[in-house]
């Protein structure tokens, strides 16, 4: 199968396919992503020869590209994935299941952070009580500021 876009940069290969996204370094294996586990491409600064790809696995990949092909290459990736989800509706329930959203409005836009020391906490339970529970995972939402944990409603 011929590839629907192909680009080179610094040793960096990508080509998009109709079902996937491939890309390889030199002297390195091809990794390949289905089209339905892109979450996200965005484009860097406009200066900056990379592009971001976020997959609903949580992996972040930064692929080079070059300034002239980092905006046609976002849109067919883009491109790509909804004529794929449109031919495989299965593959578009995945993807819309695998996206977070804020339980109150609704909204993808998460962050995710470590809850950190907790000065409240240390007083109670001295010095090493600051500490309980400063690994936990709190997600909050951009848009309304609402706090949550992961795997809540």
């Amino acid at each position: 199968m011929e590839p629907i876009y192909d680009t080179s940069l610094m040793g960096f290969h990508v080509a998009l396919y109709e079902d996937r996204l491939t890309f390889k370094k030199v002297m390195q294996e091809e990794k390949t992503i289905p089209l339905h586990q892109i979450l996200s491409v965005t484009p860097a600064g406009a200066l900056v020869q990379k592009i971001t790809i976020q997959t609903t696995t949580g992996r972040k990949i930064e692929v080079p590209v070059s300034l002239t092909k980092k905006k046609p290459l976002c849109e067919a990736i883009e491109q790509a994935k909804a004529k794929y989800l449109e031919k495989n509706p299965d593959a578009q329930e995945a993807v819309s299941r695998a996206q977070v959203t804020c339980p109150k409005c609704g909204s993808t836009q998460i962050t995710a952070q470590k809850r950190g020391f907790s000065m409240g906490r240390a007083l109670v339970g001295g010095v090493v009580g600051g500490f309980i529970g400063s690994k936990k995972i709190i997600l909050t939402c951009l848009v309304c500021g609402h706090t949550f944990k992961p795997g809540s409603e």
